[in-house]
């Protein structure tokens, strides 16, 4: 168990009773933190999904020029 000694009266203070005092502050800060992380996510994850689907049209209309010019030279 973690004690800490305090200047006056020398009051004992356990870890769970400094945490009691502080845990209401910490969840909301935690809630806080993981409504801007899961944010940031959903922000990434569809920029990334766009940059998939763009790059996914360019290789796909490349092939289909590719694929024209390859029919023209044959002909």
């Amino acid at each position: 168990m973690f004690i800490v000694y305090t200047a006056s009266w020398l009051k004992f203070l356990t870890l769970q009773e400094m945490e009691g005092k502080y845990s209401v502050e910490m969840f909301k800060h935690l809630e806080k933190q993981n409504e801007v992380l899961m944010e940031a996510y959903r922000s990434m994850s569809h920029e990334l999904h766009r940059l998939q689907r763009n790059s996914e049209e360019r290789s796909s209309a490349d092939v289909g020029e590719a694929e024209s010019d390859t029919f023209r030279k044959q002909s």
